[in-house]
């Protein structure tokens, strides 16, 4: 009976054992904050378990390596098929004259491509090279204004800030601008120091109903007045 007992004991130990190895890695993964946001910007699970298993799988995917987080087998063909679809309808429908801009939703993965008429000989053409399952990764919408007139936008803004003073530029706070396909507008991102004014200057020089101003961030500071904006980033655009 005490052999029997001693062995039940020593398997609880090992069992215990184990679990808090689990434990340990999952908590060094969770611990990781570029890991959490990739996920979470991904629309993956931040689960103990999901974690795990990408840990277990990611040599085969090579996912460290490619996108510095470790996935599962499922998640890195997921990222995969998510740049494939674009890749394969290809640029010529950017041509278009009522073309609005396109981009990746980074929850779903699917691909958002947006004009300003809804022509459906457009959207055959666009779908023709996918398959039935990737069809179903693509959707349009029907925007305002085209990807053209919204950065045309940026000429007159570039054209004021070319004129003022240094000191009067770096009052701006201006951090990042350029084309947001998802909101069809075309963003300013300005500093959370940035005057009120200011920040009205810039919806007058563009126009209040094209753009949209975020604040956050440090300001931009060019190595001249001349040097273009830093270039937004606004979700994944393509």
């Amino acid at each position: 009976m005490k052999i029997k007992k001693f062995a039940s004991m020593a398997a609880i130990s090992c069992v215990l054992a184990v679990s808090v190895v689990m434990s340990s890695a999952s908590a060094d993964t969770l611990s990781d904050p570029k890991s959490i946001k990739f996920r979470e910007e991904a629309g993956f699970s931040v689960s103990p378990a999901a974690l795990e298993q990408g840990k277990k799988e990611s040599g085969n995917n090579k996912s460290k390596r490619l996108y510095g987080v470790e996935l599962t087998e499922a998640e890195a063909q997921e990222l995969f098929d998510r740049q494939r679809v674009p890749s394969e309808i290809g640029n010529k429908h950017k041509q278009i004259d009522s073309f609005a801009g396109q981009y990746i939703d980074t929850k779903t993965g699917n691909l958002h491509i947006g004009f300003t008429n809804d022509d459906p000989s457009i959207q055959a053409q666009i779908l023709s090279p996918l398959s039935e399952k990737d069809k179903k990764r693509v959707k349009f919408f029907t925007a305002k204004y085209t990807k053209k007139e919204l950065e045309d936008r940026e000429i007159p803004l570039k054209d004021f800030m070319k004129s003022v003073s240094p000191e009067e530029f770096k009052a701006f706070g201006l951090v990042s601008s350029g084309f947001d396909p998802e909101h069809n507008k075309f963003r300013v991102v300005v500093s959370e120091k940035t005057p009120g004014e200011k920040i009205q200057k810039i919806k007058e020089i563009i126009g209040e109903d094209y753009v949209l101003i975020e604040v956050d961030g440090e300001p931009y500071q060019p190595m001249a007045r001349t040097d273009k904006f830093r270039p937004v980033i606004a979700g994944v655009k393509i």
